[in-house]
């Protein structure tokens, strides 16, 4: 994000930047106390600090300089990525050990990715740019519906969908048409037994906490992007790359009637679905956040 150099607009950047900065002192001085020397030498502190000061360097350079505010909020957020995983023991997805609901839609394969219970489900794709898990959900027969938020990309992708087709149904791969349509989020979709939601925008670009305008975002995400869109007892898995965001977003999900929280994971350096927007592959670069929640089923009258 950038923003002028106004008070009003620089005060919110600062407080978020506040926040990290925070959270990085908290965690380093709990080690401290530790006297986690061996951790404190690992490749993965070393990356910590590198972003730190080269965040503090940022904030300097663009308070001389009276420009705009880009990097240090980012660079702060990696530095704690790489804390978070290298002192306090981040671990390998088949390490885990991770208790699932009976009502949970995935099922974890060995290399910690994820595989959907069911077949022939009414999914709905948001963020999915590229059409990558549209073409694969597709494939395993499941009836689609990607969500795209520009016309033009939209075509494209569907376009790149019927070539696909034809070439594998002409070499007999494929007997059958994949079940997959294609809309706009203005368009509504019919009732989905499973979202998922790679990188929504709106908790990208959230505004700083204890802000009215925050809450009320999330709220009308939740509502009108995945609660509308869900049958009874559907579920949906929502990921993004900020953390805070799906923290607010679950703690809103535990207070909405109707709604139960499945599943919550912040700062994982492992992606358990492959869609929507490219993710630096480097650990501690670019670490992701998710939550799995689950829409009540209605009882008969």
């Amino acid at each position: 994000i950038s923003l002028e150099s106004g008070r009003s607009g620089l005060l919110p950047y600062l407080q978020e930047l506040a926040l990290e900065y925070q959270s990085l002192r908290r965690m380093s001085e709990r080690h401290a106390q530790r006297g986690d020397v061996a951790g404190s030498k690992s490749p993965e502190a070393q990356r910590c600090l590198t972003h730190l000061i080269r965040s503090v360097n940022l904030l300097i350079n663009f308070i001389d300089n009276t420009g705009l505010v880009q990097d240090p909020l980012d660079n702060a957020r990696r530095a704690r990525s790489w804390l978070q995983m290298g002192l306090e023991g981040e671990q390998h997805p088949e390490q885990e050990v991770v208790q699932f609901p009976p009502n949970f839609p995935y099922q974890r394969l060995p290399d910690g990715s994820y595989e959907i219970i069911g077949s022939k489900l009414n999914l709905l794709l948001l963020g999915d740019n590229d059409g990558t898990r549209t073409f694969q959900l597709g494939e395993q027969g499941h009836r689609v519906t990607h969500i795209g938020y520009d016309e033009a990309r939209i075509r494209t992708t569907e376009r790149r969908l019927q070539f696909r087709t034809e070439r594998r149904k002409r070499s007999g791969e494929w007997e059958f048409d994949p079940d997959i349509r294609f809309q706009t989020a203005e368009q509504p979709p019919p009732p989905a037994d499973l979202i998922e939601a790679y990188f929504p925008p709106v908790l990208a670009e959230l505004p700083p906490r204890d802000t009215s305008e925050r809450g009320a975002n999330l709220q009308d995400f939740l509502e009108r992007s995945i609660n509308r869109n869900l049958s009874d007892g559907g579920k949906a898995f929502i990921m993004s790359e900020r953390d805070d965001a799906v923290e607010d977003l679950a703690n809103l999900v535990l207070r909405t009637p109707g709604l139960s929280l499945l599943e919550l994971r912040l700062r994982r350096s492992n992606l358990p679905l492959q869609g929507g927007s490219a993710v630096a592959a480097e650990p501690g670069e670019s670490m992701v956040s998710w939550l799995v929640l689950e829409r009540a089923t209605t009882p008969n009258p």
